[in-house]
């Protein structure tokens, strides 16, 4: 009787376990709203990066994956699916497309879920970014009526917000570009519904200041509620 050869059969079966995680690592869609902890330089080395994502942390020297996590860095909040991602991280690379590629890149965003510094998705997340007339989220809006202490998400996620962002979510309903957001929040100043403050936490009074400073920092805000998750589609 033959023996079976087993050493054989145990490489197969890992082989195959590991075409089966691929397989299933492409059907998701991934974000990535973490960092390199400092300047990863040309990508295209193999030196070692860290990406840092709130409690999450992985170290690589992958090119592809390093490519990969620039792309999910640059798009959040908005998620990707696996042949996007694939495909705009060979392209930053500038490099021609290879066979192994597909389990390069799997099993890199495998070992990135298991170290918490990526979100997988079965379905993309319904976020938007910033646009000329940006619509908040109506039910983060309605928190804010409600005058909930924490907002929850698009992600259902939960944090806080001050200051002037609140009435700047609420006003945000489609219909108001920069120019308009800025004269509908100095008129709440001036029925005094909303105080503004200066950098030293000191209430501003004089048109032209709280003018000023809100064309200033309108942009940052906005950007705040896009990657906060916030504003729809």
């Amino acid at each position: 009787m033959a023996v079976p050869d087993l050493k054989r059969m145990s490489l197969t079966s890992t082989l195959e376990a590991g075409s089966s995680k691929m397989s299933t690592m492409a059907r998701f869609h991934y974000g990535c709203d973490g960092k390199f902890e400092e300047d990863p330089g040309d990508l295209g080395s193999v030196a070692k990066v860290q990406v840092v994502r709130r409690d999450g942390r992985l170290t690589t020297t992958a090119p592809l994956l390093k490519a990969a996590f620039q792309v999910l860095f640059d798009t959040w909040p908005r998620t990707v699916s696996f042949d996007e991602l694939l495909g705009e991280a060979r392209a930053l690379l500038g490099s021609p497309e290879e066979e192994a590629d597909r389990a390069v890149l799997g099993g890199g965003l495998l070992n990135c879920h298991a170290s918490n510094v990526v979100e997988v998705r079965a379905t993309p997340a319904r976020v938007g970014g910033l646009t000329e007339r940006p619509t908040a989220s109506g039910w983060v809006q309605a928190q804010i009526e409600d005058n909930a202490t924490r907002l929850t998400n698009l992600r259902h996620e939960s944090g806080g917000a001050g200051g002037f962002f609140r009435p700047l979510l609420l006003l945000l309903d489609g219909t108001r570009d920069r120019a308009e957001l800025v004269e509908d929040l100095v008129r709440q100043v001036q029925r005094g519904e909303l105080t503004i403050k200066d950098p030293e936490d000191r209430p501003l009074e004089d048109v032209e200041q709280i003018l000023s400073l809100l064309e200033d920092t309108i942009e940052t805000a906005l950007h705040t509620a896009v990657r906060s998750s916030m504003i729809m589609e």
